[in-house]
């Protein structure tokens, strides 16, 4: 499991790098069912943006470096994910309506 600190150390960096309006950490370590090889799974939702997702991801990567922590970064303008939440299955409705708000 992660360490608070750690979680901390994310979450500044990422909110220094993207200035998103909310970081959401799902998966399993929101979920408190996290494994040996687990990676922290993240939801970030930030402002409008002309950037491409990916490249917004890259970003968020960027940020991380040095950090020996494996993170899956999805990050999403509120209109990108207001298209596809609809969607009951989808990994976005899941880790809106399950996962753990970190602050940004």
């Amino acid at each position: 499991m992660l360490s608070n600190e750690v979680l901390q150390e994310i979450s500044r960096r990422i909110a220094a790098a993207l200035h998103p309006e909310q970081i959401i950490l799902f998966g399993s370590h929101a979920w408190g069912t996290p494994g040996d090889d687990s990676d922290v799974d993240l939801l970030v939702i930030v402002p409008d943006s002309d950037e491409t997702p990916h490249r917004r991801a890259v970003r968020a990567h960027r940020a991380l470096r040095g950090l020996t922590v494996p993170c899956d970064i999805i990050v999403r303008t509120q209109a990108e994910i207001e298209a596809v939440n609809h969607t009951r299955s989808s990994l976005l409705f899941r880790a809106l309506n399950e996962g753990k708000r970190l602050d940004a």
